[in-house]
């Protein structure tokens, strides 16, 4: 469960204002006075509200669809918090919260809520002036609001929601008195959880997760286990204060008061984990990086992803956003402010223009190029990027970046393109030469890799071409079976059935198995039939495939020292063709196409497919293998990305 959208209306700084956010991760970055710390602030006052009007029904009321004992938002109206009494937003004043400190506008903050696949629910919140120093909050579209599913999708009312606001600490006071449940609770809620901190590692400490807390912290503050201990002392039926002092790396014990303030803030963020794991949890991060070390929030982060937590992140702290996946990454600029409705959407999602040759443009420099920084560089991406994955063309990078994203592969990748394998294969070795020269622990070489296709190669070819490289080059090497990185979509009809019946299913379009599997085979052996008659009558392509081969053979022999004989065995020069023939007609005749069907023969077969059962291609999506590339997910991949993605994330 975790926020899929969330609106905020005339609030602070923003007039009208969406936010698409990620599942798991959201790092929120602009120039300063943007908002981005606003949209926090947001989130924690939806939540504060939603917890102040969450009240018990003590009667049925039908036209509502609640039943006694169900749970529901206050009064239709008129339920009032004064606020002094609000502790999610910096406020020194009444009207501070409302957009041109005009309260004669409601606010208004509302979160989608995805819960599955089939199910999502908008709750949202309006926040009125009222009289005294009252705001009047209530539920949006109250007589609309399906109160049965709510009480259905929640099973843990009221407290469903466990959304924490972690600022820095600079320090803890050098003396905690025991404390109540109910007290620390209140501490927590107001945002004072600080005052509090030896009290709840006490009592975590009490309890089974203990050595979990521990391990975790470990690893998040040294990349290590069991590094840290604490020793706890006190008993709430006799003594007022809590002793508790902390070992790190067996250096001795010391009062936990002296550890600095970004452990402070971790061990913050992991008590309330540890402590309150709830249906919806969000962590809000407010500039970590003032405080916590890249390295140690990128592992916070990772940690993070595997506890289902939502997270969003304001930085401006550029090692961080060059790490970060771009679908992670939200731009928060001057426009949130405008009277025109603003939504923000990962930076992932922009389209940028891509170079034919060389390091592909970044999203990350278009963020830091925007957040007034001068090292924008690319370059830059590179070096600090965990692997540099040379490809033929643009068009690879971003269809590997999308199995990457499918699989979520925690690594960040540059492509670097060469404009096809010749090119490729003429210049790599000088590339080997310049990456080995930097680097200061290792040289940035050994975190590059190539991922190619060698079209009119046999299987065995290309298994001899891969080991070659290795061998020459000393980096992992992948060639796809298929023609192109787009043929890989044929190599398994039993993955593209489930494909091509998921748009179906998405469009309303009512077809049986039987018929999806029709429209392929069709649509396949129309192209079938046109390579085997270019295979065993065409001149003109026996003249290309030889031609072909014979460049790549000069190619790899003047550039790399591979000779012929390594990758071709005895085969001569004029009877290259012939042996990719045989090979050729053989998987032809076997209903196997993949190995010789370009980029145009993939949209010919998909366009086929598509009209045939009367599908309509995304029109957001440039071409048919897009279009069907966005509905993979983790169940759909097949094998040869399957093979891919273990090899990117070895």
């Amino acid at each position: 469960m975790y926020l899929k959208e969330f609106n905020i209306d005339n609030f602070r700084g923003y007039r009208k204002f969406k936010i698409k956010t990620d599942s798991n991760t959201n790092i929120l970055t602009g120039v300063n006075n943007s908002g981005k710390t606003t949209i926090l602030e947001a989130i924690s006052l939806w939540n504060e509200i939603f917890s102040h009007l969450i009240i018990k029904a003590r009667r049925s009321d039908t036209n509502l669809g609640i039943y006694s004992g169900d749970y529901r938002f206050g009064k239709k109206g008129q339920n009032y918090i004064d606020y002094r009494q609000i502790n999610s937003v910096r406020s020194f004043g009444y009207r501070d919260i409302f957009y041109n400190l005009n309260s004669s506008s409601a606010i208004r903050l509302s979160a989608t809520i995805y819960v599955n696949p089939t199910t999502q629910i908008n709750i949202g919140f309006v926040m009125n002036e009222a009289n005294g120093n009252n705001y009047n909050v209530y539920l949006d579209n109250h007589d609309s609001f399906n109160f049965r599913s709510f009480n259905t999708i929640f099973r843990n009312l009221p407290l469903c929601i466990g959304c924490y606001f972690s600022t820095p600490v600079a320090t803890i006071p050098a003396f905690e008195e025991f404390a109540i449940a109910p007290k620390i609770k209140e501490g927590i809620k107001i945002r004072e959880s600080s005052m509090y901190f030896r009290n709840r590692l006490f009592n975590l400490s009490k309890g089974d997760d203990f050595a979990d807390f521990k391990n975790s912290l470990s690893r998040i503050l040294y990349n290590e286990t069991n590094c840290i201990d604490f020793n706890i002392n006190g008993d709430k039926s006799r003594d007022i204060y809590i002793s508790i002092e902390v070992n790190i790396k067996n250096t001795g014990l010391r009062n936990i008061s002296l550890l600095g303030s970004g452990t402070i803030q971790i061990i913050e963020i992991l008590l309330h984990l540890y402590e309150s794991k709830k249906e919806l949890n969000i962590i809000l991060l407010d500039e970590p990086d003032s405080h916590i070390h890249r390295d140690i929030q990128k592992r916070l982060l990772s940690f993070l992803k595997i506890s289902d937590v939502q997270v969003f992140l304001t930085t401006h702290n550029e090692s961080l956003i060059r790490s970060a996946n771009p679908n992670n990454l939200f731009f928060i600029g001057e426009e949130v402010s405008s009277s025109t409705p603003t939504i923000i959407e990962p930076i992932g999602k922009i389209k940028l223009p891509q170079r034919k040759i060389g390091i592909e443009s970044s999203h990350h420099s278009k963020i830091i190029n925007q957040i007034g920084s001068e090292t924008s560089l690319d370059i830059l991406n590179a070096l600090e990027a965990d692997k540099i994955i040379f490809v033929e063309g643009v068009d690879d990078s971003e269809y590997i970046q999308k199995l990457i994203d499918v699989r979520r592969i925690d690594k960040e990748c540059v492509f670097w393109s060469f404009g096809g394998l010749d090119n490729l294969l003429s210049k790599i070795i000088h590339y080997k030469e310049f990456f080995q020269s930097l680097g200061s622990n290792q040289s940035i070489w050994e975190k590059c890799s190539i991922i190619i296709d060698a079209d009119f190669m046999t299987d065995v070819q290309k298994e001899k071409l891969k080991n070659e490289l290795i061998r020459k080059l000393g980096i992992p090497v992948f060639i796809w079976k298929s023609y192109t990185i787009e043929g890989t979509i044929l190599l398994d009809n039993s993955k593209l059935e489930q494909l091509i019946s998921k748009e179906c299913s998405d469009q309303s379009i009512s077809k049986t198995s039987t018929e999806v599997v029709t429209a392929i085979s069709n649509s396949i052996n129309i192209i079938r039939v046109e390579k085997l008659r270019l295979m065993n009558e065409d001149e003109d392509i026996s003249k290309r495939v030889t031609g072909q081969l014979e460049s790549r053979i000069k190619n790899l022999d003047e550039n790399l020292k591979i000779t012929r004989s390594k990758i071709f065995d005895d085969v001569t020069l004029p009877n290259l063709f012939n042996h990719y023939r045989i090979f050729s007609t053989q998987e032809l005749n076997s209903n196997r196409v993949s190995h010789l069907c370009n980029k145009d023969d993939v949209e010919q077969i998909l366009e086929s497919i598509y009209n045939e059962l009367g599908i309509v291609k995304n029109p957001e999506l440039i071409n048919y293998f897009s279009s069907i590339l966005n509905l993979v997910d983790f169940s759909l991949l097949n094998s040869e990305w399957e093979e891919l993605l273990d090899f990117i994330n070895t």
